[in-house]
């Protein structure tokens, strides 16, 4: 081809048919404005762009631009102004609506010629749609933006916060919502973010059976609607009215619902739009599972730390007030109640009683003792069964403690029955001053406390019981060594009552060189014992009236082996063997059977030793007469450092000064 048929080539092809076929296969469309006349023209394909058939299109400049979406009008004003102060090549991006209500994005270029004056009223130009390109461009910025705040966001409401305006920017709709599922709960929602008509649903919820949230939740579905007021599960038409537009997606993660995505404009949504709201959906899904998954581990873990330290209350203390108090203190918080109380159940009384309270501000609590079956407290009691309940006017109704809940204004409630063994033993309420929402998380860990505390009553009943036992146990135990001392003085009529004599005076001499209460009862029980082992010696040695010989004193002075022998196999008394044992050695070293010396010698002998002989001294005996308590004791002073402990001998003479003075 000669350069002269290629620029006649050139030349057509940029005029006419050829310019319009190629702004056509660009996906361009031709327009122009006459100013004067207030004219518009558009050729096929800006027909397209807006809606209005497959020919030219032609008419007033106003018609056209009533299609200019609202929000875009005031920047066409000011980028027409500036087009026609300043001729030369412009670019504006718009959005329209078209005649069938769809939103489209355009890119609009024009140009008013400043060297030829026949045409500058004459502004010409061309357009092409780039919708896709604006929605996935404004697609890819949601999801950045959504995956941003999955870094840097920790709660969940700032995340659906952050998701809902990059999903209304993305879908360009002006009524939208966000409802949420409750953790571990699915058959209800609640609103958390809302616009335009629908900024008065939050905090509204709906369930599997309501609406067509409800259809969306229990289908896991999309719905997609274009007279959504007229759907027979619309429950509010009035906040549908006039929208072609409903869209309702499933926000999931895995198996888990989390929540549902409502938008609503006056154009309806195409294939497109569903499918960036389905995309938008699952990423904000994935970012509520990861944070309730945090929010989950940090919970139970914190619930495994409250439980711990009840167990600690439980297994440290037998004493039930101090167990309530540990637990009802670390509960109220954390469960987020204003008020707790426990009470048990007195089978004897056949009442329900209050045994650990807290956050109350009257006494009220402390007086109410229904029987099982009556009232609230009781029909829990009674029916083995929890109870929840939101509302004065409810809890009112229910509980028969009116003064209390007058004074006290609670509006929400919540019982349980604590069992043990499927045995009702009490119930745990919990009280608020406002309503509160019984979640799935907040109810199990309520149950676990419930179980915890029925535990402690348990012990607490369990430990009275073993007291009582142990009680009568240490009954027997005293009945039988006294019994025992009561044999040795039968055998041998000379010591008649000795052993009784000698134990209370040993516990007034241990007293007052200031033995424990504890020290004491294993005194007493050694000093009522410290003849035992006479059993083991024959009548005719323990019961001979005149002196004994060499070889039955020798056999004698074995009755502390023999008693040692008797008493070491009972654990019970092995702790009272000191007296028992060694009550006949002396200070010096001459004692028997064993001849300790000085500090060798238990204490608690060193002690016994002295009244013993201070008893067996002013006794009658066979061979002699009782000595006066003033020759018993001047021995006794005597005896200090050879027989006896000299700070011993010393304490019990200044005990009998004592008692003399006192009478």
């Amino acid at each position: 081809m000669s350069n002269v048929d290629e620029s006649n080539f050139f030349d057509e092809a940029l005029t006419g048919k050829w310019a319009l076929r190629a702004l056509e296969a660009a996906g361009a469309g031709v327009w122009r404005w006459d100013i004067q006349r207030n004219q518009f023209w558009g050729d096929k394909q800006i027909a397209h762009f807006l809606g209005l058939g497959n020919g030219f299109v032609s008419g007033e400049a106003a018609r056209f631009f009533r299609m200019v979406h609202p929000a875009d009008r005031k920047n066409v004003r000011k980028k027409l102004a500036q087009l026609l102060s300043q001729p030369g090549l412009h670019e504006l991006h718009l959005r329209i609506h078209r005649q069938d209500g769809r939103l489209r994005y355009l890119c609009v270029r024009s140009h008013i010629p400043d060297s030829q004056e026949h045409l500058n009223n004459i502004v010409v130009g061309m357009a092409w749609d780039e919708t896709e390109t604006q929605r996935r461009e404004r697609e890819h910025r949601a999801v950045v933006a959504i995956s941003e705040a999955l870094r840097q966001l920790s709660t969940e409401k700032r995340v659906v916060a952050c998701a809902f305006e990059q999903i209304r920017d993305v879908l360009d709709t002006p009524h939208a919502l966000i409802a949420v599922s409750e953790e571990g709960e699915e058959e209800r929602v609640f609103v958390q973010e809302a616009c335009g008509r629908w900024v008065g649903l939050v905090g509204k919820d709906s369930s599997y059976e309501e609406g067509i949230l409800g259809e969306v939740m229990r289908t896991r579905s999309v719905f997609v609607s274009e007279d959504t007021a007229a759907h027979p599960r619309c429950l509010r038409p009035e906040v549908l009215k006039g929208l072609r537009g409903f869209l309702a997606v499933p926000i999931t993660s895995g198996q888990a619902l989390l929540g549902v995505l409502a938008l609503g404009r006056p154009e309806p949504y195409d294939e497109n739009d569903v499918a960036v709201a389905e995309a938008l959906s699952e990423v904000l899904g994935i970012a509520l599972a990861r944070i309730r998954h945090e929010r989950d581990l940090a919970r139970r873990m914190r619930e495994l730390s409250i439980l711990h330290d009840i167990d600690l209350a439980i297994s440290s203390s037998p004493d039930l007030r101090v167990v309530l108090e540990e637990t009802l203190s670390r509960v109220i918080g954390y469960l987020g109640v204003d008020a707790v109380a426990v009470h048990i159940i007195d089978k004897t009384r056949n009442i329900v009683e209050c045994k650990g309270a807290r956050g109350f501000r009257t006494a009220h609590i402390w007086h109410a003792r229904p029987r099982p079956g009556e009232g609230l407290l009781g029909s829990i009691a009674a029916s083995r069964s929890p109870v929840f309940l939101n509302g004065a006017e409810e809890i009112f109704r229910r509980c028969k403690r009116h003064r209390m809940l007058e004074e006290e204004k609670f509006a929400a409630y919540a019982g349980f029955p604590l069992c043990v063994k499927h045995e009702v033993v009490g119930v745990l309420e919990f009280f608020n001053r406002t309503p509160l929402r019984f979640t799935v998380a907040w109810t199990r860990f309520a149950e676990l406390v419930a179980g915890q505390i029925a535990v402690a009553l348990a012990n607490a009943e369990l430990y009275l019981d073993l007291q009582h036992v142990h009680s009568e146990l240490l009954c027997a135990y005293e009945a039988t060594i006294e019994g025992w001392a009561r044999a040795v003085e039968l055998r041998d009529v000379y010591t008649e009552r000795h052993s009784l004599r000698v134990t209370d005076h040993a516990i007034e001499l241990a007293t007052f060189v200031g033995y424990s209460s504890d020290a004491i009862v294993i005194l007493r029980r050694g000093a009522l014992l410290h003849d035992i082992g006479k059993l083991g010696v024959p009548d005719a040695i323990l019961k001979k009236p005149g002196p004994l010989t060499e070889e039955e004193w020798a056999i004698m002075r074995e009755h502390p082996r023999l008693a040692v022998e008797l008493l070491r196999p009972i654990k019970f008394l092995e702790p009272s063997l000191d007296i028992p044992a060694y009550h006949h050695e002396r200070w010096d070293g001459t004692g028997y059977p064993f001849g300790l010396r000085g500090e060798e010698i238990p204490h608690a002998a060193r002690l016994f030793a002295i009244v013993d002989v201070y008893d067996a001294l002013t006794s009658d005996r066979p061979y002699r007469k009782a000595w006066s308590e003033r020759d018993a004791l001047d021995y006794i002073a005597m005896q200090g450092g050879k027989q006896f402990d000299p700070e011993a001998a010393e304490a019990f003479l200044k005990l009998m000064k004592t008692a003399r003075e006192g009478h």
